[in-house]
């Protein structure tokens, strides 16, 4: 909607207004100084270090500025040399590479060659920068200009910041929303300019959500443009408003009128079937056949859907609008959700924004019943989601419907292993292992299988991956049917899990499944906690000991739960004769736990190391 106004018909009816303000930055003017820098005193293990960031939003231009100046470190910091950013409009993007040489800076220029452009959605585009000839000791220089006010602007990276400085003035004829995120306090700030000094690099917490929930920035949404003699423009008005400009998108409301390539499927399952729930899964299981290319998008990535069928490839709107209109076509009432995915960040109810969608699924509803599905994972069945999109809640797109779903689930990744071993007198555990696995812990096992050429070659992996144990034969049950549990089953050699300390035998009963350390080591907790979905665990283990053991102690029975239900752990072990039994069960039943959560969490985990850490000690009478 934004392409139709055009910036050349806005630069003439706006009155030139003076806003004075000095730039803290000049772009392709580094000190000598910067060049000379090994280290920078806030943070002497920073890899790089940004000197300087300034944004700038001239009112009488509608023109944005953004420069960047960016000091390598250590080897490491040479990934700094490649940029990704986000802009409404075509940019014109800028840089230069400084070194030292002799003692005299050289500078290079930064080609046009090395800068990628992508159409992400509408007039959304993605930019991907590449200096060449970054080194330690090297700086970057970086300057991007654009229509309008920016998509975003962070003032904290993963490493630290300087001086970061964004300065943008409200315009009677441009409305637009600032939504703030982050913890990092601005050292200036004003209604219109905004300063972070000496900001910290941001550190990633061991189970959270986006970063862009965390990092320090601002993101920006046009509300309306509108001048005298001009129509008025209504853009991030509203969710509703929102669901109206993508209905009329041709990229995506567009791409869901007319499906002739789907005929010859749609009569196919038609054929096959009467049953509403029947057909859906045939429809879910026949777009498979587009190869998801890996993008997360709200958009087509073609003129039309139909060349993305046709090539087999596509990105995610390409794959599931293709099973919108398939559904539809077999008379499925099915509606788009879009959403933003979690590594993108949250949706806000009180701050619409179309520059924070990326993803969309499908809703479909059969026999009264809601079903979410999203067809861009080749081993995931129709009952399930993708972790990427479980983030909070999306919205129904449609003509007639505009509302919130949730996009949670209550299914787990669910596993249950049972080892029924016996104990040789040279301390050799040989017998059989049974393993199945349910929902995401399925999903995570067939992605790992079928990533192998074969099952030998799959099983030569995990007696790698897996000290001491001998794979004698092998059985694996349900790999192609999605909705059904996956069967392990193996004949095998265990060594080096029995420990003779002098004349006592360590016999640890968790084998793979023990947790070697607890996550959570940090005093406090800044980000909420969040696992994807919840867990359910359960461990037996039976062993026949030798005729000669005699057992001296085994761990004490433990029974924990969480708060408010939150999680739980049992243990329990019974030895009679020469048998020993192990039964041991942990899980979640929740996903997402609050801040206020963290210390009983972080104790709980404590507990589940403290307990799988703890042997059956034997000993042996012949040593």
């Amino acid at each position: 909607m934004i392409k139709k106004i055009t910036f050349v018909l806005l630069l003439a009816c706006f009155f030139l207004i003076s806003y004075a303000q000095k730039a803290p930055i000049k772009f392709g003017k580094p000190d000598l100084a910067d060049l000379q820098m090994t280290v920078y005193d806030q943070d002497t293990s920073a890899e790089a270090v940004v000197l300087c960031q300034y944004g700038y939003f001239d009112p009488n231009r509608l023109l944005f500025t953004k420069t960047i100046r960016i000091k390598i470190l250590k080897p490491e910091g040479t990934k700094w040399a490649n940029w990704r950013f986000r802009s409404g409009f075509e940019t014109n993007v800028e840089g230069y590479v400084y070194n030292l040489v002799n003692g005299e800076m050289v500078k290079e220029k930064l080609k046009s060659s090395n800068v990628y452009r992508e159409k992400i959605f509408n007039q959304v585009f993605q930019y991907r920068v590449s200096f060449p000839n970054v080194k330690v000791g090297s700086v970057i220089d970086i300057e991007y200009m654009h229509p309008w006010v920016p998509i975003d602007f962070y003032f904290q990276y993963d490493i630290p910041v300087k001086w970061s400085e964004l300065v943008i003035y409200q315009h009677n004829y441009l409305i637009f929303s600032k939504n703030f995120f982050g913890f990092v306090p601005f050292s200036e700030g004003s209604d219109n300019r905004w300063v972070a000094s000496n900001v910290p690099a941001f550190h990633s917490e061991p189970f959270m959500n986006s970063e862009a929930n965390y990092k320090t920035h601002f993101e920006f949404d046009i509300k309306s443009i509108t001048y005298e003699g001009f129509k008025y423009h209504a853009i991030a008005t509203s969710w509703e408003n929102i669901s109206k400009l993508l209905i009329n998108d041709p990229d995506f409301g567009g791409a869901i009128q007319g499906a002739f390539f789907l005929n010859d499927e749609a009569d196919r399952i038609e054929a096959l079937t009467n049953a509403p729930k029947r057909r859906m899964i045939e429809a879910f299981n026949a777009i498979k056949r587009i190869k998801w290319d890996g993008n997360e998008r709200i958009g087509i990535s073609n003129n039309s859907l139909g060349t993305s069928y046709k090539n087999g490839i596509g990105n995610s709107s390409d794959v599931n609008l293709s099973l919108l209109k398939l559904l539809r076509k077999l008379d499925i009432e099915a509606d788009p959700v879009v959403l933003s995915t979690r590594s993108n960040g949250n949706l806000s109810d009180y701050n619409p924004s179309i520059n924070k969608l990326n993803y969309v699924i499908v809703q479909a509803v059969v026999d009264g019943k809601k079903y979410m599905l999203d067809a861009t994972e080749k081993y995931m069945p129709y009952d399930l989601l993708p972790a990427r999109t479980l983030n909070v809640q999306g919205r129904i797109v449609s003509n007639s419907k505009d509302y919130w779903v949730p996009l949670v689930t209550e299914r787990k990744d669910k596993s249950t292993f049972f080892y029924d071993l016996t104990l040789t007198s040279d301390l050799l555990l040989t017998g059989k292992l049974t393993s199945s696995r349910s929902d995401y812990s399925a999903l995570e096992f067939r992605n790992s299988f079928f990533s192998f050429t074969s099952p030998d070659e799959y099983v030569q992996d995990f007696e790698k991956s897996h000290q001491g144990y001998h794979i004698l034969n092998f059985d694996f049950q349900n790999l192609d049917s999605l909705t059904q549990p996956v069967i392990s089953k193996y004949s095998l050699e265990i060594s080096d899990v029995a420990e003779q300390v002098g004349e006592e035998i360590h016999l640890n009963l968790f084998f793979d499944r023990r947790l070697n350390e607890n996550p959570f080591k940090q005093e406090k907790r800044l980000t909420n906690i969040d696992f994807d979905y919840a867990t359910e665990e359960t461990l037996i283990v039976k062993i026949a000991l030798p005729d000669s053991s005699t057992v001296i102690s085994v761990p004490k029975p433990i029974k924990l739960s969480l708060q408010d239900n939150g999680g739980y752990m049992s243990y329990s072990i019974g030895y009679q004769g020469n048998s020993i039994s192990v039964n041991f069960k942990w899980g979640l039943n929740k996903s997402r736990f609050t801040v206020i959560e963290y210390e009983y969490l972080k104790e709980f985990f404590n507990q589940l190391v403290m307990k799988q850490s703890e042997p059956v000690i034997l000993k042996l009478k012949s040593i």
